[in-house]
C-alpha cells in the first residue's frame, strides 16, 4: 500500500534530542511513540486499514483496541513496531458494513419446480439492521426431495462480503385442482378439473358419497393429461349426491349434484299444435316414438319424434288448439334407452296458446350450375296452405301445410341475394304474421368422391360417398375385381341407409361369386366408372379400391332372451338377442327350436308360442328378434328356455349357424292387475252443489285405513286439497264414491277445465289406482263479499266487491247511515256502475231545499231528508253542497247531496241481514251483514 506519511510526537521529538546528548537514557525513556495518520475502515476489513509496517519493520497491531460495532467515531489503534521498540497508533473511524445472511424461515422448495424467490435476502449490517439485499445463490436443486445446503454470498466495494451456508429442504410438489366442472346426464356424472404440479398419468381420484354419506364414499380413479383431469361415474341412484376431487392431501370442496330418477320431467306447448315431452334420461327411440304412448284429453297425437338429445320428444297433435286451452296428458309405456325398464306413468295437465305467428326459420336453395330453380323454406311451426309466396317481389306459389313449402321452377341468381316474402302465413291457431327473409344460393360443384371402400360381412362391400348420390348411377358404373383383374359376380346394389330410395351416400355391393373355396382371405377391387351423380348433376371420376374380404367362421350366439310385456304388464313374447346380423328369416324364428320349462320344472312347450300365424320376419342383419307368446299372459318366477342349435345363421357366404343353448327369464313376483280409473265414470254435477262421484268399477278400501277411497288427501281440485267441509262417501256396494264440496263458500271461481286428480286409493287386494287426472267444471259458489267504498269526488260513492256483480243495484240490499241517521230508502239512488266501475254499485242521496221566513232567501238550505218525512227535523242532515237537477220550471228542481259536504262528519254502508237480491254471474247472493265505513 501507499506509504503513510509519519509524525513523530513532540514527547518522541525530545527523547530523541535528549539521546543526543545523553545517550545512557534508559530504555523505557528512549521508547518512541508514532501516530500514523486517520483513515477510515471500510467493508468491515480492519486490516485493510492500519499499516503493516514502519521503519523498515513489521507492525504488530492489538486488534482490540479497536470495536468493530462502535461505528462512525473516531478510534485509536494500538500497537508497535517489532524489534524496534517503537509503538505506534492509528486514529479510525468504522463505516457500517454487512456481518451476516439471515434468511427468514425455513427454505422449502417443490420437486422439480426451479427454485426461485432466493435471490434477495435480509443482510445483517454492524449499525444491528437488516437490509434486504441481492445475493448470489448457489447449490439449490430441486430434483430430488430430502434436506440439503446450499450458499448466499452477499458482495460490495463499500460494505464488503459475506458468504452463508444453510440449509433447505425439498418436499414433493404440492397439487393444484380448480376449475371443477361437473354434469349429469342419463345417470352418468362427468367431471373435469384443471390440475397444476401433476404429470401425465399422476393419481386424481373422484370421490363420492351417495346421499352426501361420506362414510359410503366411492372413489374412482380419474385420467390427468395436458393439465386437465377428467373422470366419470354411471348407474347412480336417483338422489341428491355430492362429491370430490382428492390427489393424496388435496382435495377440492365438496360439489352437490343430482341423479333425477326416471320420469316424465314436464311437458308443455310449443305452439298449437306440437307439445315438448321432456324426459330425465334418455328414451329408448321405438318406444318414445310411438304415439299410441301419449295421449291428449280431446285431442289425437298423430306423431312423436324423438329429439336429438334423446331426452325430448315433440308430438304432433291431430288438431290444433285454437283457443286457450288447458287439457289432461297421459305418457306410457315409453322405456328407458338401453332397458326394459319403463318411465312411470305420467298423467298432469298442460295448457295450450299459441298467440305467436309462425316465422321462417331458413330458406335452402342448391345449385351446381349459375342459378338455382327451386328453394325449400322450413318454418317455425306448422302452417296452414294457400298462402301466397313472393320471391323477390314476385308471387311463385303457395304455402303447403306443414313445416316445409318447397318452390319449383325458380330461376334465382346464384351470386345474388333474393328475399322471401309472405303476408298473413298462418299457422293452426290461425295467427297471421307478414314474415321475409333473405336468402342466398348455396353453389355445389363439387363432384362426389368415394370416401371409403369397406368389407360388409364376408360376401358383401359397403360403398361410401362423401355426398349422397344417385342409386341407379352406382348400379350402372361399380364392378369388382379379382386378384387377376378378373370380373367378380355381383348382384343388385342397394342402399345402407334405412328409408332411402333413389338417393344415398353409403351402398351395400352383395358379391355372388363363390370367395373361399381355396383361401380364407380375398382381396379384391371395386371399380367405380365415372358419372356417378348427385341431386344437382355434379359427376364424380373414375377410381378403383382395393378391399380385403375375409371368410367369416365365427357362429352367430344367442345372447340373451328378455321378456316383452305390454301395457297391462301381461308378457306378449320373448326376445332374443345375437352376436350378431343375422340371415333374414321371412317366416319368423322357429318355436320349435325352444324348449320351455316353467318355474316348477314343468314342461310348458306346448302351446306357449303362436304356432296359427306366423312368427315376425326377421330382417337380414337384425341383431334381435321375437317369438310371440300364443296369448298376452301374466308371467312371474324364472322360466327357462332351451334353444336347440341352428335357430339362427349369419349372412357369410357359408352361413354359420348358432350353437345350442340354454338361456334363464326371471318375470318377477306375481303381480296384480293394474287398478285403472275409467275417465268417462268420473263425473261432476256441473252446479253450484259441486258433487263428483267416482264409478272406480270395484271394491275400494273406504273408512279411516291407508289408501281409503273417503280420505279427502287421495284428491285435488284445481291443484289444491279439497275445500274444509267436503263430505266424502261409498255406496253400499263400496265400488262408487261421492265427493260432496260445501254448497257454500267453497269454489270461489267457476272454471270449465279445473284439474281434478285422484291418487293412492287401494282395492281390497291393496292395488293402488294409477294416478287419474281429468278436467271437470266446478261452480263459483261463493257470495260477492263487499270489500271498498271510495268517495267519489263529484259526491257519489262507488261500491266494491271481492268479484264483479251481475244484476242491477238494489237498494233494499243496503243500509247507508250519514252521521248517525239511516237514510229511509225513498231518499237514495243505487246505480249499477259502467265502463271502469262495471260490476260496481253507485250510491247518491237525494235533497231537499228549506225555505226560511227571510225574503232574501238567507236563511234557506239543503238537507237530506233521512226519515223521509218531507220536513227537516231531527236526525235530518245538512249538507252545503248539491248537484241540481233542473226541472221544467224552478219549483220542480230536483237536488241530489253531496256526500263529501263537510257537514257530513260519519258515512257507512252495510249489506242488509238478510233476503239479498244483488248476485254474481253465477248467482251467488251478496254477502250478508257487511259494512264499510266510508268517512
Amino acid at each position: 500500500m501507499a506509504k503513510k506519511k509519519q509524525f513523530v510526537t513532540a514527547a518522541a521529538a525530545f527523547a530523541v534530542a535528549a539521546s543526543a546528548v545523553a545517550p545512557a537514557i534508559t530504555a523505557d525513556a528512549a521508547t518512541q511513540t508514532v501516530r500514523l495518520s486517520s483513515d477510515y475502515v471500510r467493508s468491515g476489513n480492519l486490516d485493510a486499514t492500519l499499516d503493516k509496517e514502519y521503519n523498515g519493520g513489521e507492525i504488530h497491531w492489538y486488534k482490540s483496541s479497536v470495536d468493530m460495532n462502535k461505528l462512525g467515531v473516531f478510534q485509536t489503534a494500538k500497537g508497535f513496531v517489532k524489534g524496534q521498540g517503537i509503538r505506534v497508533e492509528k486514529r479510525v473511524r468504522v463505516l457500517n458494513y454487512a456481518q451476516d445472511i439471515q434468511p427468514e424461515g425455513e427454505i422449502v422448495l417443490e420437486q422439480g419446480v426451479p427454485a426461485s424467490g432466493l435471490r434477495v435476502q435480509p443482510v445483517l449490517f454492524a449499525d444491528g439492521i437488516l437490509y434486504n439485499k441481492p445475493v448470489s445463490v448457489s447449490g439449490f436443486k430441486t430434483d430430488k426431495v430430502g434436506e440439503f445446503e446450499g450458499r448466499f454470498t452477499y458482495a460490495n466495494k463499500a460494505y464488503g462480503s459475506v458468504t452463508k451456508t444453510v440449509k433447505y429442504k425439498v418436499v414433493a410438489t404440492k397439487v393444484e385442482l380448480t376449475e371443477v366442472k361437473s354434469e349429469v346426464k342419463d345417470d352418468v356424472l362427468s367431471v373435469t378439473a384443471n390440475v397444476k404440479n401433476l404429470k401425465d398419468g399422476e393419481k386424481v381420484e373422484l370421490v363420492i358419497f351417495p346421499g352426501k354419506d361420506e362414510s359410503k364414499a366411492i372413489a374412482i380413479d380419474a385420467v390427468v393429461k395436458d393439465g386437465v383431469a377428467t373422470a366419470s361415474a354411471k348407474d347412480l341412484p336417483a338422489g341428491n349426491h355430492s362429491f370430490i376431487l382428492r390427489s393424496g392431501d388435496v382435495k377440492t370442496e365438496a360439489v352437490n349434484f343430482v341423479v333425477e330418477a326416471p320420469m316424465v320431467k314436464e311437458v308443455k306447448a310449443i305452439n298449437a299444435s306440437e307439445l315438448v315431452v321432456n324426459f330425465t334420461k334418455m328414451a329408448d327411440k321405438a318406444t318414445a316414438e310411438d304415439a299410441a304412448n301419449y295421449s291428449v284429453d280431446n285431442n289425437t297425437v298423430t306423431g312423436a319424434s324423438l329429439n336429438a338429445d334423446g331426452q325430448s320428444v315433440t308430438l304432433t297433435l291431430g288438431t290444433a288448439v285454437t283457443t286457450k286451452t288447458t287439457t289432461a296428458v297421459k305418457v306410457s309405456n315409453v322405456k328407458i334407452k338401453d332397458s326394459q325398464d319403463k318411465f312411470p306413468l305420467y298423467a298432469g295437465v298442460v295448457t295450450i296458446e299459441d298467440t305467436e305467428g309462425a316465422q321462417i326459420a331458413k330458406v335452402e336453395a342448391v345449385t351446381a350450375g349459375t342459378s338455382a330453380t327451386s328453394a325449400t323454406i322450413t318454418f317455425s311451426e306448422a302452417i296452414l296452405a294457400g298462402t301466397p309466396i313472393k320471391v323477390n317481389g314476385v308471387v311463385v306459389g303457395a304455402t303447403a301445410s306443414g313445416k316445409t313449402t318447397t318452390l319449383t321452377g325458380l330461376s334465382l341468381d346464384a351470386s345474388a341475394q333474393h328475399t322471401v316474402e309472405i303476408v298473413n302465413l298462418t299457422d293452426g291457431a290461425n295467427n297471421k304474421s307478414t314474415v321475409n327473409k333473405s336468402f342466398t344460393v348455396t353453389k355445389d360443384v363439387a363432384a362426389p368422391m368415394v370416401a371409403a371402400v369397406e368389407p360388409y360381412g364376408d360376401n358383401k362391400i359397403k360403398l361410401i360417398f362423401d355426398k349422397s348420390v344417385r342409386l341407379a348411377d352406382v348400379q350402372s358404373k361399380v364392378s369388382v375385381k379379382d386378384e387377376l383383374l378378373s370380373n367378380v359376380a355381383i348382384g343388385t346394389i342397394t342402399t345402407a341407409t334405412a328409408g332411402a330410395t333413389t338417393m344415398d351416400k353409403e351402398f351395400i355391393v352383395p358379391v355372388s361369386s363363390a370367395l373361399y373355396s381355396q383361401v380364407k382371405s380375398r382381396t379384391l377391387t371395386v371399380v367405380v366408372a365415372a358419372g356417378i351423380n348427385d341431386s344437382l348433376g355434379n359427376s364424380s371420376a373414375a377410381v378403383t379400391k382395393a378391399v380385403t374380404l375375409t371368410k367369416d367362421e365365427v357362429a352367430p350366439v344367442v345372447l340373451s332372451a328378455e321378456k316383452v310385456n305390454n301395457a297391462s304388464g301381461a308378457t306378449t313374447g320373448i326376445k332374443f338377442k345375437f352376436s350378431e346380423g343375422v340371415a333374414a328369416i321371412p317366416g319368423g324364428l322357429d318355436e320349435s327350436k325352444v324348449k320351455v320349462i316353467d318355474k316348477n320344472g314343468v314342461d310348458v312347450t306346448a302351446g306357449f308360442f303362436e304356432t296359427t300365424t306366423a312368427q315376425p320376419a326377421v330382417a337380414a342383419g337384425a341383431k334381435e328378434a321375437t317369438l310371440e307368446l300364443d296369448a298376452a299372459t301374466a308371467l312371474d318366477g324364472v322360466y327357462t328356455f332351451m334353444i336347440s342349435s341352428a335357430f339362427v345363421s349369419d349372412s357369410a357366404q357359408t352361413p354359420n349357424t348358432s350353437a345350442a343353448v340354454t338361456k334363464t327369464v326371471d318375470f318377477g313376483a306375481p303381480t296384480q292387475s293394474e287398478f285403472v280409473i275409467d275417465t268417462t265414470k268420473v263425473l261432476s254435477t256441473n252446479n253450484k252443489s259441486n258433487n263428483i262421484t267416482i264409478d272406480f268399477g270395484q271394491v275400494v278400501k273406504g273408512g279411516a285405513v291407508v289408501g281409503s277411497a273417503t280420505d279427502a288427501a287421495r284428491y285435488t281440485l284445481g291443484g289444491k286439497p279439497l275445500p274444509a267441509g267436503t263430505l266424502i262417501t261409498l255406496n253400499a256396494d263400496r265400488d262408487e264414491v261421492t265427493i260432496d264440496l260445501p254448497d257454500t263458500d267453497s269454489i270461489a271461481k267457476s272454471d270449465t277445465a279445473a284439474t281434478f286428480t285422484v291418487d293412492g286409493v287401494q282395492n281390497l287386494s291393496g292395488v293402488v289406482n294409477k294416478p287419474f287426472v281429468k278436467t271437470l267444471s266446478i261452480v263459483d259458489n261463493t257470495a260477492p263479499v263487499l270489500n271498498s267504498a271510495v268517495l267519489n269526488t263529484n259526491g257519489s260513492v262507488t261500491l266494491g266487491f271481492d268479484e264483479t256483480l251481475a244484476t242491477a243495484a238494489v237498494l233494499s240490499d243496503f243500509v247507508v247511515t250519514v252521521n248517525g241517521s239511516n237514510i229511509n230508502a225513498a231518499q237514495l239512488n243505487f246505480t249499477s256502475g259502467v265502463g271502469s266501475e262495471a260490476g260496481k254499485y253507485v250510491v247518491t242521496a237525494n235533497a231537499l231545499l228549506n225555505t226560511g221566513a227571510l225574503s232574501d232567501a238567507s236563511d234557506d238550505f239543503y238537507y237530506i231528508d233521512a226519515n223521509n218525512s218531507g220536513a227537516f227535523n231531527t236526525g235530518d242532515i245538512k249538507v252545503s253542497s248539491v248537484i241540481t237537477v233542473p226541472g221544467a220550471t224552478p219549483a220542480a228542481d230536483t237536488y241530489i247531496a253531496k256526500l263529501n259536504s263537510t257537514e257530513i262528519t260519519s258515512l257507512k254502508v252495510k249489506t242488509a241481514a238478510s233476503a239479498l237480491t244483488g248476485a254474481d254471474a253465477a248467482g251467488n247472493k251478496v254477502a250478508a251483514d257487511k259494512e264499510i265505513v266510508v268517512r
